[in-house]
């Protein structure tokens, strides 16, 4: 059971990052199959930046450590 929001977060985190790291490898295979140009490529890109930001906004919530 996660005990507070700053533990909920480093999970969410941690998840995020094995979902945007997926998707990097994916995007890689279908660009060097199909082409840089590709609309599949494209699709993909937009959905890693979009977990990117999700990452982000997630990231800066958390206390800076000194």
């Amino acid at each position: 059971m996660l005990c507070n929001k700053e533990e909920y977060i480093k999970y969410s985190l941690s998840d995020l990052l094995i979902k945007i790291n997926d998707l990097r490898s994916k995007l890689l295979e279908t660009a060097s199959r199909q082409g840089i140009d590709s609309v599949e490529v494209l699709k993909k890109s937009e959905e890693l930046d979009s977990y990117i930001v999700i990452y982000q906004q997630l990231r800066s919530k958390l206390p800076k450590n000194k």
